[in-house]
């Protein structure tokens, strides 16, 4: 078994150094974005807690992550493909990545399945560590390369690096420009988006007891972005009134026994008949 968790001596030393606020207190807030945002919010929250607690900030009493665009979908292409999920299998195999993952999840797993630890939906139906997801339901990269995607020609041998062809599913399509923009979908491409959303809150919902572990929380939107929180969308995009930015400060803040359910905010649906088809208006 390989571990393919990197190594966290340097970098650790580093932020305690700059976050330590006297010999036996600290604070640690993780903020990680798209596949970073996987690996390291999802796949190794729980270790990197582990490490500090035993190793690097021994005297830690808050720790705590989020993590931006990181919730990719085990899910099909418009088309009834398994593109995304067989790509994810194959790096799993080729990278050996048992021992590099959430260490619960792979225990749950026949080692027929474990591969599918490398999804953030399995990861985080796992993870024990007070964790905040920011995302899209509607992610703009899930539905060019997850929702509307295709193996490229010869994969996996093929010549080229390209990961996969995004947004060129045929069924129901063109998909490219719907892809890209919902607001150029057609109706019933429209219903289909919806669908994509819909399961988006579904499968985090139900991502076994975690969304609604008490001292979580989540921000999940509809705005069709990818890594949104790193520019002014981060102070501009709110649900029920309340910012993104608002949101992950007053979790930040609460206690680790607050209820999920005070600090999770939920997605709306896109009009599908009429334009625009956004439901948001801060989306902008």
């Amino acid at each position: 078994m390989h571990d393919a968790r990197p190594s966290f001596g340097t970098a650790f030393s580093s932020i305690v150094s700059s976050l330590t606020v006297s010999p036996t207190l600290f604070f640690f807030f993780f903020f990680f974005f798209s596949p970073l945002s996987l690996s390291l919010s999802y796949l190794h929250t729980d270790y990197i807690a582990g490490q500090l607690a035993t190793k690097y900030a021994k005297g830690v009493t808050r720790y705590k992550a989020t993590s931006m665009s990181g919730f990719f979908l085990q899910h099909k292409t418009v088309e009834g493909l398994d593109v995304y999920p067989t790509q994810m299998q194959n790096v799993f195999k080729m990278q050996n990545s048992t021992g590099g993952v959430n260490a619960a999840c792979i225990a749950s797993m026949n080692e027929s399945e474990q591969w599918q630890c490398n999804f953030a939906q399995h990861a985080y139906a796992h993870t024990a560590s007070p964790t905040f997801p920011l995302n899209s339901a509607l992610d703009y990269w899930q539905t060019l390369c997850i929702f509307t995607s295709e193996l490229p020609p010869g994969w996996p041998n093929q010549k080229g690096t390209e990961n996969g062809v995004c947004g060129t599913a045929k069924i129901g399509g063109p998909w490219m420009n719907c892809a890209k923009d919902p607001e150029k979908c057609t109706a019933a491409q429209m219903v289909t988006m919806n669908q994509y959303l819909t399961d988006f809150d579904v499968t985090i919902q139900a991502s076994g007891p975690t969304y609604a572990k008490a001292g979580n929380g989540a921000f999940i939107h509809s705005c069709h972005t990818h890594c949104e929180a790193q520019n002014g969308e981060f102070f501009r995009f709110r649900i029920g009134g309340v910012s993104m930015q608002k949101a992950v400060s007053r979790w930040w803040n609460a206690p680790v026994t607050d209820p999920a359910a005070g600090h999770t905010y939920s997605p709306c649906m896109y009009n599908t008949k009429t334009k625009p088809h956004k439901c948001n208006p801060t989306c902008d």
